[in-house]
């Protein structure tokens, strides 16, 4: 399935969603569908990437949870993974990647311990 995009106006910036065609994209997408569109021609001030994260050889991974490209980083929390990329000292794409735990029992366990979302997928707004 191709990913889905929308152009966004969010707090003042043109912000450009592309997110994977799964549940946790087209929640992402219904969650921002009270946002206005942009206005045609704008320029984007923020690309989001919800799937799979930009990959880029490290300059080091110290510590392990965070990596540092030549123009970002990408920090491992626990339930995603998340690119930031810079142009100058601003802000410009974030790619995230939704984590999936390494095991049933683990899964089973966060289901049980977060009771309002049933999947990480779900959470997908947050």
């Amino acid at each position: 399935m191709p990913p889905i995009t929308r152009r966004l106006r969010l707090f003042g910036w043109t912000v450009e969603v592309q997110a994977s065609n799964n549940l946790a994209g087209r929640t992402l997408v219904e969650e921002l569908a009270l946002y206005p569109e942009a206005m045609p021609g704008a320029e984007t001030d923020l690309i989001v990437r919800l799937g799979d994260t930009v990959a880029d050889q490290p300059l080091a991974t110290n510590p392990s949870s965070h990596l540092e490209h030549a123009n970002g980083f990408t920090a491992r929390y626990t339930v995603a993974t998340v690119d930031y990329r810079f142009e100058g000292a601003r802000l410009r794409e974030l790619g995230v990647q939704i984590n999936t735990p390494r095991s049933r029992f683990r899964k089973q366990a966060q289901r049980l311990a977060d009771m309002q979302f049933s999947t990480r997928e779900d959470r997908a707004g947050i």
